[in-house]
């Protein structure tokens, strides 16, 4: 299999947004390296702070804006502007907006 359609991954909410993974060893067997979906934070909406002990996390926004938390550190994500978040260092994302959904792609290497 080469490709996979997101609507056929279910979205969990998990921190306190929505995510579907889409790229995962589950829907692609054998991959290990990374994996990659979409996460959707509601208007208002502020994740729970987390570490990666064994990932990278990178942030690519496709619409709306979310502030950005790593280690204390607060940085404004909106498209255009990507963040990678070193494996062992808490973060989170918070959506100040209160009408404007977030949406980020996500990527972890390696895979969660």
């Amino acid at each position: 299999m080469y490709t996979v359609k997101a609507t056929d991954v279910q979205e969990v909410e998990r921190l306190n947004a929505r995510v579907r993974l889409v790229v995962t060893r589950n829907t692609f067997p054998g991959l290990e390296a990374a994996s990659q979906g979409m996460l959707s934070l509601d208007p208002g909406v502020a994740m729970k702070d987390h570490v990666h002990e064994k990932s990278i996390e990178i942030f690519y926004p496709v619409s709306g804006k979310a502030v950005l938390v790593i280690d204390g550190e607060e940085y404004l994500m909106e498209p255009g502007i990507a963040a990678c978040v070193p494996k062992g260092v808490g973060h989170y994302l918070r959506n100040d907006s209160q009408d404007t959904a977030f949406q980020t792609i996500i990527t972890h290497v390696p895979h969660l």
